[in-house]
C-alpha cells in the first residue's frame, strides 16, 4: 500500500497499523529524511504531489493509497 501523507498525525497511525497487520508499506515524502521519522520497514519514495513527473516510482506495483495527506484550508496542498 502507498501512504499520501504519512508523517502526519494520523499518516503516521496509519503506516504502524498497517505494518503491524503485515502489509508492505511504501510512503510518499517530500525530504528525505523526512520530517517526521517513520519506521525502518517503511518504504520511502520521495515525491510532490503537485509535480505529478515525481510520483512514478511511488505508484509503481501499489494496489492500494490511503490518502491523509491535509491541505492549508485554502484548498493548496501543504
Amino acid at each position: 500500500m502507498l501512504a499520501v501523507g504519512a508523517t502526519g498525525s494520523v499518516g503516521h497511525h496509519v503506516v504502524d497499523v498497517a505494518l503491524r497487520q503485515g502489509h508492505a508499506v511504501r510512503a510518499l515524502v517530500r525530504t528525505r529524511p523526512p520530517s517526521r521519522p517513520l519506521p525502518a520497514a517503511a518504504e520511502l519514495v520521495v515525491g510532490d504531489l503537485t509535480r505529478p513527473e515525481t510520483l512514478q516510482a511511488a505508484v509503481d506495483g501499489i494496489d492500494a493509497v490511503v490518502f491523509t495527506h491535509g491541505s492549508d484550508g485554502g484548498g493548496k496542498v501543504r
